[in-house]
């Protein structure tokens, strides 16, 4: 019997998969050096320092999309010391690379409360997030991200603070999705290596039959990385009429089977959610049609206030960066929290005081940048979210489009802004 706990199990290898596709096959490439932190050069604020720990893969497998969500997070620190700071203190990010893996991201976890005194801590890096949790829970430190994945470690330790969409909602969202962009022959291809792979279609037909929508769930294959084509794969997905097929398979692989199923003749659309809705990596693939979700971070491209100044902060601090993914959208979704979350307290900023901060937090939505309402209580997990933004796109199009779903229980955002939600 499939259950919501194994849901929780095959959504981390989903979900790590979907981090995962975005950076396999890239180089390494460390844009700071380990420890490093802006010096506040230009700041018009003269207090002492407010030290935020960022702890990142900026080397390893997960390397390229943390290298994005690096540059956001200087991007903002550059703005915020422009602006006066916060309270009248200049903002130092200071980066420490895990390298993605557990043992030197232990390490610089330690280092970045021990030695440097950060006052919050960033975690980026999800394929050591479940190494790290038993050790911060034992400290007095908020622990934040926008991208965090594995739910034990987000919505489990008391001080692990969750604002965006994880598993089991991240792959059943699929589905919605699927429903969202008007197909009803819902197929998937994944990956052959994780034996867990397989077992996502489970969370597919858990949704099917929960949603009342007409989406069906039609078949599975499994693809390899060293498969020399996915032709097999593609034909299947058609032999079932498939008119939407579930991608889940790494970067470099979903765009050789994308391809490969448009060379076949299929007609229908791709199924992509997270971290994977990347719109420079879906422009790869020409003439392909997208449905997905967004729920890492915020939707890039609509015309609302809180979203005209992430473009116009990033434009002027960092004009050649192509923004336009979940990975610079997430770390300025976090970041924002944390300056809006410090603002409401009075005392000096420690990390006594941000986490105790933290554990006030009731129904922020930063105006609509976060796809639920959170609220935080002091010495208990984060709740999960539930909520994201339901999205088409075809490769080369300008902007992606929304498409609303139940909005239930969402951010309550007018507009383009406004999230729908898995409620049941």
């Amino acid at each position: 019997m499939f259950t919501r706990a194994t849901a929780l199990k095959v959504g981390l290898v989903a979900a790590s998969l979907v981090v995962f596709a975005t950076a396999c096959g890239s180089s390494s490439k460390t844009s700071s050096p380990q420890g490093s932190a802006s010096t506040g050069q230009g700041s018009s604020a003269s207090g002492s320092p407010v030290k935020i720990g960022l702890a990142v893969a900026e080397s390893g497998f997960n390397a390229t999309q943390y290298q994005i969500a690096v540059t956001t997070a200087k991007a903002w620190e550059a703005n915020i010391n422009q602006s006066g700071g916060l309270g009248g203190h200049p903002v130092q990010i200071v980066i420490r690379d895990t390298a993605g893996t557990p043992a030197t991201a232990i390490k610089v976890v330690n280092q970045l409360i021990d030695d440097d005194h950060v006052v919050a801590l960033i975690y980026a890096d999800s394929g050591t997030e479940p190494g790290v949790a038993k050790l911060v829970s034992s400290k007095n430190i908020a622990v934040t991200y926008a991208a965090g994945i594995d739910q034990t470690t987000w919505t489990g330790t008391k001080n692990f603070f969750a604002s965006g969409t994880m598993p089991p909602v991240a792959n059943e969202a699929f589905v919605d999705a699927t429903a969202a962009g008007g197909a009803t022959n819902l197929f998937a291809i994944v990956c052959a290596e994780a034996p867990a792979c397989a077992q996502i279609s489970d969370s597919y037909k858990q949704r099917v039959a929960s949603s009342g929508n007409k989406v069906k769930f039609v078949g599975l294959a499994k693809a390899a990385a060293t498969d020399p084509t996915y032709t097999a794969q593609c034909l299947a997905a058609i032999q079932q009429k498939a008119d939407a097929i579930a991608i889940v398979l790494t970067t470099d692989v979903a765009l050789r089977a994308e391809k490969d199923c448009l060379q076949q003749g299929y007609k229908g659309t791709f199924v992509v959610g997270g971290g994977t809705f990347d719109q420079p990596t879906l422009d790869k693939v020409p003439g392909a049609h997208y449905v997905g979700w967004v729920g890492y971070g915020f939707p890039w491209w609509v015309d609302a206030a809180p979203v005209n100044d992430f473009r116009s902060v990033m434009q002027k601090q960092s004009p050649t960066t192509d923004f336009r993914t979940p990975w610079a959208t997430s770390m300025w979704s976090t970041l924002q929290l944390f300056k809006a979350t410090v603002s409401s307290t009075t005392a000096p900023l420690t990390a006594e005081s941000v986490l105790a901060a933290y554990g006030t937090v009731k129904n922020q939505t930063l105006d609509g940048l976060l796809p639920s309402k959170l609220t935080y209580t002091a010495g208990q997990p984060s709740p999960p979210v539930n909520c994201f933004w339901l999205v088409t796109y075809t490769a080369g199009d300008k902007n992606p489009k929304l498409v609303q779903g139940d909005t239930t229980g969402n951010n309550g955002a007018s507009g383009d802004l406004a999230s729908s939600c898995i409620n049941n």
